[in-house]
């Protein structure tokens, strides 16, 4: 199971140390002397903690990136992160958690919480398809969870009903399980 879940974890090995454990042909289980920034992720992520590995992200500082957008930009008025709460968000959500869950981790409550940082058009599509314009609206797209939750609905549903929501399913289904 170890060997297996480490996949989990070559996404962000990317984005961290751009891909050079790769590159040198090793894995994380072969790794020697893997540099400080892979030893410090590893840490956090042997913590299974959600909170240690997002002030990892945090706390990556780069003298270069923090002020530059692209390799050609003029230097930024102030300093930046390097990854941003919405992409923390993001790995957690799709890598890390699932990896703490592989690991026999109970991460529900960690999940749950994780605030939504970005919308885009299938969200929205969903949500109006599903809330319309009922003012509780946006308090069921605060979270990840719950924006993944509506994204599966609209997977399974709005992409499947070519009737605009007239001749949906997903009504008659939720009255089921009442």
């Amino acid at each position: 199971m170890r060997h297996a879940s480490i996949g989990f974890l070559i996404s962000v090995l990317f984005l961290i140390n751009s891909g050079s454990l790769l590159a040198q042909g090793t894995s994380y289980a072969q790794s020697v002397d893997p540099d400080p920034t892979t030893s410090d992720l590893f840490k956090s992520i042997a913590k299974k903690n959600a909170t240690a590995a997002q002030d990892f992200f945090l706390g990556l500082r780069h003298p270069f990136w923090n002020l530059h957008y692209t390799l050609t930009s003029e230097i930024a008025p102030k300093e930046m992160a390097i990854i941003g709460d919405s992409r923390i968000a993001e790995i957690l959500a799709n890598v890390l958690l699932p990896f703490f869950l592989a690991e026999g981790r109970d991460i529900w409550s960690a999940y749950e919480k994780l605030p939504a940082r970005l919308t885009n058009r299938r969200l929205e599509t969903g949500a109006t398809r599903l809330f319309g314009s009922d003012p509780r609206r946006p308090h069921f797209t605060k979270t990840i969870a719950q924006q993944q939750g509506l994204l599966q609905i609209y997977e399974d549903f709005c992409l499947q009903d070519n009737s605009d929501c007239a001749q949906c399913p997903f009504p008659e289904q939720m009255q089921k399980w009442k």
